[in-house]
């Protein structure tokens, strides 16, 4: 298990709930399924089989609901923060920063985090 959290946590952004199913490329050739657990304008938190280490960088692609029947697919590299086992979720429970973001892609997340 790694956790680098140096203490109480210090959110930025605020938080969503977000329960979609997610891929995570690593490398040309690995991929892997994993589901979200939550977003924000700086991250995302997965729900994973998998134990990836503090400092591991990879893409994730992911649909965030909007107004219309499709929702919008994100394709971003981020950075694990911390992934912890989380028996009720039924795996780790990874946190990611997001390195950078499309203006479409952070419009999208900011649309729904920010919805009634």
């Amino acid at each position: 298990m790694t956790d680098s959290s140096p203490g109480p946590e210090k959110r930025v952004h605020r938080r969503r709930s977000l329960r979609v199913p997610a891929r995570v490329i690593l490398g040309e050739s690995s991929e892997f399924e994993v589901r979200t657990h939550d977003i924000s304008e700086g991250g995302l938190g997965l729900v994973a089989a998998a134990n990836p280490k503090v400092g591991t960088k990879f893409n994730v692609i992911f649909g965030v609901p909007n107004s219309t029947p499709r929702p919008s697919v994100v394709n971003v590299q981020a950075t694990v923060i911390r992934s912890i086992l989380a028996m009720d979720e039924g795996g780790f429970k990874i946190g990611v920063l997001f390195n950078s973001l499309d203006e479409p892609s952070l419009n999208a997340i900011r649309r729904f985090i920010n919805r009634g």
